[in-house]
This record gives C-alpha cells, structure tokens and sequence, in this order.
C-alpha cells in the first residue's frame, strides 16, 4: 500500500518537472504522468475499500487516468518524433473517443453489465479484492490500449533507426519506460487477473516513470529532442563548450559565452586556458579521464552565487578516435537553493512533529489511564452490585425455605408463594442488571471460539422442556442439511443469546401452539451471514412497540397489563451480545399473527470461500 502512495508522489513529482519544461511536447509529457499519479491514488484507495460500493467507486476515478495514459503517450510520441501533422484539435479528439466509450460504461455499468458482467469482494491478504468477470467493454479498453501503446512503439522504433547514438539512448531509455507496463500489464490481464491478485501496474508506471527520469535527468529526454538540433542548442538555457584535443574553443552556444564574459566570435579558436583565469574550476576537467558530472560555484565578484551541474563528454571522429570534449553546464542555483531552504524546513518540521508528537503521547498515555481508571471504577461497581443485590435475596430465599417447612395456614401458604414466585423475579432481574453491566464494560469478544448454533438450540430446549411440556407446545426444528460456514464469538454468550430468543418464544406462545426455528446461510448488505430465526405462535407485537423492545426494561403492552411474563432485560441482553459480535438481531411481527425474533452472525470472508 505503502508503495503505491510513493508511486504517485514519484510520478506526480515527474509531473510537475515536466510542465515546467518549456519544450514541445513537456505538457503532454505532464498530462500522462499526472494520469498515472492519479491511476496509483485511486488504486490505492480502491484497496483501503472495504466494500463493494466503495471499490466501484475508486474504479470509476481509477479509470479516468487508465484510459488517458495510453493517449497521451501516444500523443507525446507524435510531438517527440516530429509528427506534429497529426496533432490537431480533430485528431486528438478521435483518439479520446473509445476511452470517453469506455469511462462511460464504467460509470454507467449497474445499468448494463458491458464493462463488468459480474462483481463480487473477496479478501485476499488482508485487503477486499474486486474479482469481476471482464465485459465487452473491458475488452474494447483493453484492445485499444494495446493498439495505441503498439502504434508508439513502431513510431520510437523507426525513429531509433534514422536518428544519431546520443538520441537512440534518449529513445531506447523511453522505450524501455513503455514496456515496462506494457509487458506487465499484458501479464496480469493474461495470468493473474482472474485470480484476483493486485494490480501491478500502477508500480510498474512509477518504475516506469524512473526509467523515463534517467531519460530526463542524463539525456535531456524533454530538452534535447531529435528535431531542429542546431536551433535547440542556440536557444537552450544550458550551456556548452565544445574543445578540440589541442582544447581550443571550437564551438559554444550563447548561454556558455555569458558564463565567459566574452562574445563568441573573440572566444573561438582560443584555448580554454588563456580564457579562464587559473585554477578555474572548469580547468579541472582537462586532466580527466573518461565522462565525468560534478557541481562547480562559479559565483561572479558580486558574491551571487551561480552554481552549476558539469558534465564531461568526450568526442571522436569517425574512426573512433579522440577529436575533443564536450563540456554542457547545467544552472542549479535555484535548485540548490531551494534544496537548502528545504533542508531548514525539514529540520524545522522535524522540530514540530517531534514535539507535537511528545504531546499526542503524553494525551494518549493521560486518555489511557483515564480509561483504565473508568475500566477499574466499572468493575468494581458491578463487583459491588452483585453482592448488594444477591445477598438480600440470598436470605429471602433462605427463610423461605425455612418456611416451607413450618406450618402454615391456607391464607399464610398462599403468601409464601406469592414471595416465592416474586423472589424469583428479582433474582433474575438482578442476574440481567448484571449481566447488562458486565457486557456494557467488554471492550469486545476475548476468547473466540466456533460457536455450535445447533447444538446451542438443542441445549437450549433440553433445558426449556418442563415450560414446553407445561404449555402443550409443538417445537419444529431441523439441522441444515447443508453445511453452513462456522462463525465465531464468546461461547457463553452465543449459548445465552439463543436461548433468550427460545425461552422469549415459550413464554409469549398460546397453550398448544407452534415455535419454528431454521438455522440458515444468507448474503446481505455485501456480507455474509450465518442467521437463527425463531418464530412463535403468540398474540405479535405492534408495529409502535417494535422498535422498543430492545431497550432495557422496556416491557410491551401485554406484559404491562399482566397478561405475560417478563422483565425487560432478556430482549436487551440479546442485542448486547450480538453488537459484541459484530452481528444484529431482527425482528418481524404483526399484532395477532406471532413473532419471529432472527439472530444474525457475520462470516468471515475466508470461511465463505473455503
């Protein structure tokens, strides 16, 4: 991931050197390194996408550069080889016609299916991958592409044939920048595509983009073209000297005779030595052996400084023998000294990140504490309340045990259960005020295991059976037949959730009626899940009360007015557990018609392919 932010900022660098270029073609040269930088930050923001929507989305930005890039090369190329015949308003808006096709049908393909036919997200190390069965469109993108890039290297080819050594390097480094993508674009459509492996591309562009540079920076890709040499040279801000072996001046271009302080025509035919003054730094190169580049200051006597990049060429006529050197300096003053007002701005910003970072530690180490602190407060509240409430209760239940055992009258009897049905109550209500409370202070699920729905249900029912015999009811339930996917959480907590929904359906069901319960697999919202419906015969629920009766303590209309049990805190318990574990729970009912309360658990994306 890292990688492909580097690639853009590579890229778009190149970018930005080359629309400061003043030469034919550097904007066009721009236009298709801005396309790339643009092709890597959308591919790697389709990656950091967690879903389908959103990696569509990067899709359609990715695609304004992937079908830019391969016409704006091929338009460079043209200005490059001298073939501006064909660079016109008309042609280049016939070449934009298959990519607007094409962006089109990226952008519209919900509605159509030509580009993708298929989409679905897998996860594949870590990041959600699009695997898409490729449409007409596609192809079309694809053919074009191929068919543009294989138009510009004819045209470099042809001009590597007819042109001199030094711009065959300039081309052969240019057309080394194409194939790299080319090649492993054509790789990864061919192989790796539709195994859902990363696109590559975007690196392969930047390494592209580096072998271009090397172009750039020791050829002079975008400031010495193949066209119109001898008027380039006289125009160029660079300068250049050319000594014969006897290193006399024998030709130099304007910008090197104001470096001189001479006029060209009183320099020519002089030796180097008489002009300069000695230990001139550019006298230096005349004991060197082979090609050299080095910095020279050759700042004038008003202390400006002037601060070039030297690069030494050597000559030789036709027969391979030395005739000379070549001497071109580079200005770099503004470069050096935009390198050095950088240099004092890094350290400055190294300053402030350090200390700014001291400060988001020592809040996040204050944050910590506080937490810890709430965290510690927390449990031993709920530590304290679970004594408090359980230890009253404790001895209700005592001394009516002890009651049970002493005589009493029909009246005193009929008092002794009421306190007993009631004590009951309040146990549980305390157990569910703890439980609530316990959940509320869980940073999460610890200790994730597979959780057996199955065996949770018929656990569950084994346990209900006496209140499902007592109210004469029907319970249907099955195991898939299929395999479902495992899904994973809290084992105590799973087993809990399942038979709140089943004991919540034994105790709203009418006296001789049904309870169904299925167990199965279901894609949704872009996820998979593995759900646990329990649906039950009793008087439903309204539609006001809905969305409710998940709230604690909340008791419907039925239970309110004495007609059903309940406490409020069952329902509650259920929706803690599920958002712990990343799932939900549903519910749908009508008054008069019965429930069905489902219990929904998130799948791993692995699990579903496996």
């Amino acid at each position: 991931m890292l990688s492909l932010f580097v690639s853009a900022m590579v890229v778009g660098s190149l970018a930005l050197f080359a629309y400061r270029q003043s030469s034919p073609g550097s904007s066009l040269f721009a236009l298709m390194s801005l396309c790339v930088s643009l092709y890597a930050v959308t591919y790697s923001f389709e990656l950091l996408s967690a879903t389908l929507q959103w990696i569509l989305f990067w899709i359609k930005l990715e695609y304004i550069g992937i079908v830019s890039i391969p016409v704006t090369l091929f338009l460079f190329t043209l200005v490059y080889t001298e073939q501006n015949q064909w660079v016109s308003r008309r042609s280049v808006a016939l070449l934009f016609v298959v990519p607007a096709i094409v962006l089109l049908l990226v952008w519209t393909n919900s509605q159509h299916n030509l580009f993708y036919a298929t989409t679905m997200v897998v996860k594949i190390d870590g990041y959600a991958q699009l695997i898409a069965t490729a449409g007409p469109g596609y192809w079309l993108n694809i053919g074009y592409a191929y068919l543009i890039m294989f138009a510009t290297v004819v045209l470099l080819i042809r001009a590597y044939i007819t042109t001199t050594s030094f711009y065959r390097r300039q081309i052969a480094f240019f057309l080394v920048g194409i194939l790299i993508p080319w090649v492993g674009d054509m790789t990864y459509v061919v192989f790796l595509r539709e195994a859902g492996n990363l696109d590559v591309a975007p690196v392969l562009f930047t390494l592209s983009g580096l072998v271009m540079a090397v172009g750039l920076f020791r050829y002079r890709l975008l400031d010495l073209m193949p066209v119109a040499r001898s008027k380039l040279v006289e125009m160029t801000e660079d300068a250049w000297i050319v000594l014969d072996i006897n290193d006399r001046l024998v030709d130099l271009n304007p910008a090197a005779a104001v470096i001189l302080r001479q006029k060209r025509d009183d320099l020519l035919g002089e030796q180097i030595q008489g002009i300069l003054p000695e230990k001139h730094p550019l006298l230096a190169c005349l004991s060197m052996v082979g090609e050299r580049r080095w910095e020279v200051n050759l700042s004038s006597d008003d202390f400006v400084p002037s601060i070039y990049d030297v690069r030494l060429s050597f000559l030789a006529d036709w027969r391979r023998r030395p005739s000379g050197r070549l001497i071109v300096l580079h200005d770099m003053t503004e470069q050096k000294m935009a390198e050095g007002t950088l240099r004092i701005l890094n350290s400055q910003l190294e300053s402030i990140v350090q200390a700014r970072t001291a400060e988001i530690q020592a809040e996040k180490e204050r944050v910590e504490q506080i937490l810890q602190t709430v965290q510690t407060t927390r449990d031993q509240f709920i530590a304290s309340i679970s004594h408090e409430l359980r230890t009253p209760i404790t001895n209700l239940k005592l001394y009516l045990t002890l009651l049970e055992h002493t005589p009493l009258s029909d009246k005193g009897q009929q008092y002794q259960d009421i306190l007993k049905i009631q004590t009951e109550r309040l146990e549980k209500l305390a157990q569910g005020v703890v439980e609530l409370a316990s959940l509320d202070s869980s940073q999460g699920v610890s200790g994730a295991t597979e959780l057996p729905l199955a065996t949770f249900v018929t656990q569950s029912l084994t346990e209900l059976a006496s209140a499902v015999a007592a109210q004469q009811l029907t319970v249907h339930f099955a195991e898939p037949v299929v395999s479902l996917p495992p899904v994973y959480g809290q084992r105590s907590q799973g087993l809990k959730a399942v038979k709140e929904l089943i004991k919540n359906a034994v105790a709203y069901s009418h006296e001789g009626g049904e309870i169904f319960i299925d167990l199965s697999f279901c894609e949704e919202d872009e996820l998979a899940w593995v759900t646990l419906a329990v649906t039950d015969t009793g008087p439903g629920i309204a539609s006001v009360e809905q969305e409710k009766i998940f709230e604690r303590f909340y008791r419907g209309t039925a239970v309110s007015q004495g007609n059903m049990p309940g406490l409020g805190v069952g329902l509650s318990l259920v929706w803690q557990i599920m958002e712990l574990h990343n799932g939900r729970v549903t519910v749908q009912s009508q008054s008069g018609e019965g429930s069905t309360f489902t219990l929904w658990f998130p799948v791993r994306l692995h699990e579903v392919d496996a």
